[in-house]
């Protein structure tokens, strides 16, 4: 750096490049992130809900429904808690992507833009995978519960449980649909470096 008649530091072209390439790589990292709390998550409510199903089916608690409607009471929550910070995540994932790829954009570098029109190419994301796994989970925990409570009554369980797999599938999905909306970044960043 090398001060100027005004005081002011001027930053030389090397660094420059080097506080970019921090820059971008603070907000790759980022995404980095979010995309493995993610699978950290679904990983642990995977065995948390397998282990609850195994218990709740086990001939172990027929006689106690209170511990299987307690425990499938908490896959309930637990699934929401999971849409719910699936989407919080999600929008992080986009806000440090979309500020990553603007580096790359204004340093004319737009072909090495990461996921580039990729999530155009799939029929169904890894995003929208994880909320639909969290949805059945959840509808299956609320089916289970209905078909205890009504003495294993399979017809008024689906008659239940189908309304709401449908209502919880919809609610996600505005959900979804409004945190996707696509990023902007206010500002210039930095001019190109020569």
């Amino acid at each position: 750096m090398k001060p100027n008649p005004g005081g002011i530091l001027e930053i030389e072209n090397t660094q420059k490049i080097e506080m970019l390439k921090e820059i971008f790589s603070q907000y790759w990292e980022h995404v980095r992130h979010q995309e493995t709390q993610r699978l950290s998550f679904m990983n642990s409510y995977a065995i948390i809900t397998a282990g609850i199903f195994t218990i709740v089916f086990s001939p172990l608690f027929e006689r106690d429904p209170g511990v299987k409607m307690l425990l499938l009471g908490f896959v309930i929550a637990l699934s929401i808690i999971g849409i719910l910070i699936t989407i919080a995540w999600r929008v992080a994932f986009l806000e440090y992507l979309s500020k990553a790829n603007k580096i790359l954009e204004e340093q004319g570098l737009k072909h090495l833009l990461p996921y580039a029109g990729i999530s155009a190419k799939k029929p169904v994301t890894v995003h929208q995978a994880f909320l639909c796994f969290y949805n059945l989970i959840l509808t299956a925990s609320l089916a289970t519960i209905i078909w205890f409570q009504s003495n294993k009554n399979i017809c008024l369980t689906l008659w239940i449980s189908i309304p709401v797999l449908f209502v919880f599938s919809v609610a996600t999905y505005k959900a979804n649909l409004y945190y996707e909306k696509p990023f902007k970044v206010e500002g210039k960043l930095p001019p190109p470096i020569v």
